[in-house]
């Protein structure tokens, strides 16, 4: 019993697995097809570049560290120097004529009495191995507006990262659903192809039928072969036809191309026209391009500011410069404002603002342009809907004259009233009014959905 459950189940996903809605195929195609993946990547990568953005509001913290071997230690060589020795009282005692004036040398220095002399020497200051090691946070107060205008930018870019990725998605169903209704179309057409077929080779063997009893003539019957012969070709067209457009559904879904394929889709359903109309992606994006350029315009004013930024670091040095250099490391903090700002750059500002302007309204030219493309596109797109509900109607009605046409030709035919090449012509016209029946059906089906997507329902 179990066994038999088991194989059960396994029939029904083996079913399942290939015969395939509209959603499941426009779902497999959402999940295998790669540009469409790469639009995601896109837009996720625009979405880390946002939060990437947001950090330069946050302070920086910085670790450095350096190791300098010197060749030799500073040195400094001082000159003889003659000092003047001050008594107890820290006074100098300094030489005097008669008159109680201080006595002066040829170069009127006073002369001192008492005097000390230094040597000349050389002094080394440092060690030649020096080590400098520091943690340094800084944290921007003020920058002209430019870090909020950049962030901006990047919010900006991501929304039209995620407007890009969805036009990929419409883009991607409406192409899902041209294949699919195309697929549906020739799996219509040849088992039409397979009908004509038999309706011609009945004829034929009611032909030869006739030609034995000697009613018709041999001719009469060539007449009815080639004709059969002509069905036999049209329906290898339409398989051969009809098996390519399953390889390249089968592409699109992200499945093997020779896969077997089994699809389920109503070509007789009927729509109406859809009253809702969503923003479509493509005006979104360049509504997000204009926003770009206005801030980028600001982050250029910018510069016309100063760069205001808190400084503060931890650092640790060894020889140590607060102990007489030791051969240690001695360490210190310190705290600063620092300020920047640019003074002359040959009008470089000036010509990036106007070149900006000019980028802000050549997007805003698009935004308009690309707006009334839209609408044009809406309108165009109810027209051919409608025209093609239109030949839906009158293809029907087509098929059902080919149909009583072929049916008096048949009577006709048998009574001896009508030639078999008429009823030949009557199965050719019947079947040429099914053909452009289900095209007109398949056209209808393509048509709304390309109404769909130009309002941005999709």
């Amino acid at each position: 019993m179990k066994k038999i459950i088991t194989t059960v189940i396994a029939i029904f996903t083996l079913s399942s697995l290939f015969s395939l809605s509209l959603e499941e195929c426009k779902q497999l195609a959402l999940q295998n097809n790669r540009n469409y993946k790469s639009s995601l990547e896109l837009k996720s990568a625009a979405e880390s570049g946002t939060k990437a953005a947001f950090t330069d509001f946050l302070p920086k913290v910085t670790a450095t560290g350096s190791y300098t071997k010197m060749n030799e230690k500073f040195s400094m060589t001082t000159p003889d120097l003659a000092l003047p020795i001050a008594d107890a009282q820290g006074n100098v005692i300094i030489m005097t004529d008669e008159n109680g004036n201080p006595i002066l040398d040829a170069n009127g220095n006073v002369i001192v009495e008492n005097w000390a002399v230094l040597p000349s020497q050389e002094l080394k200051i440092g060690k030649e191995d020096i080590y400098l090691a520091s943690v340094n946070l800084t944290q921007p107060i003020f920058t002209g507006g430019k870090l909020l205008e950049k962030y901006k930018i990047s919010k900006y870019s991501r929304e039209i990262a995620e407007s890009t990725s969805k036009l990929s998605r419409q883009e991607l169903l409406l192409k899902t659903e041209e294949y699919f209704w195309r697929v549906i179309s020739l799996e219509a057409k040849a088992d039409l192809a397979d009908k004509y077929k038999a309706a011609v080779e009945q004829h034929v063997n009611d032909l030869k039928n006739y030609l034995n009893e000697g009613v018709i003539t041999p001719n009469t019957l060539l007449q009815g072969e080639i004709k059969l012969n002509e069905a036999e070709l049209m329906q290898l067209k339409v398989k051969n036809g009809l098996q390519l457009s399953k390889y390249a559904l089968n592409q699109l879904l992200g499945r093997d191309l020779e896969a077997e394929l089994k699809l389920e889709g109503n070509l007789d359903e009927l729509h109406s026209i859809p009253t809702n109309k969503e923003i479509r992606p493509e005006i979104t994006a360049l509504e997000n391009a204009v926003k770009i350029s206005k801030s980028a315009k600001r982050v250029a004013l910018g510069n016309y500011l100063p760069n205001i930024a808190l400084n503060a670091s931890y650092f640790w040095a060894n020889p140590n410069p607060y102990n007489g250099f030791e051969e240690e490391f001695g360490k210190d903090w310190t705290v600063g404002i620092m300020a920047e700002m640019q003074l002359f750059s040959w009008n470089k500002r000036g010509f990036r603002l106007a070149q900006l302007e000019h980028q802000k309204r050549a997007a805003q030219y698009s935004l308009e342009e690309t707006k009334e493309l839209i609408s044009l596109e809406i309108i165009q797109a109810k027209q051919h809907f409608n025209e093609a509900k239109d030949k839906l109607l009158i293809t029907a009605k087509a098929v059902k004259q080919t149909e009583k046409n072929l049916e008096t030709n048949k009577d006709k035919f048998a009574e001896g009233l009508a030639k078999s090449s008429d009823v030949l012509d009557a199965q050719t016209l019947w079947q040429k009014a099914v053909s452009e029946n289900i095209s007109a059906k398949t056209e209808y089906q393509i048509e709304y959905t390309k109404l769909q997507k130009a309002m941005g329902n999709l």
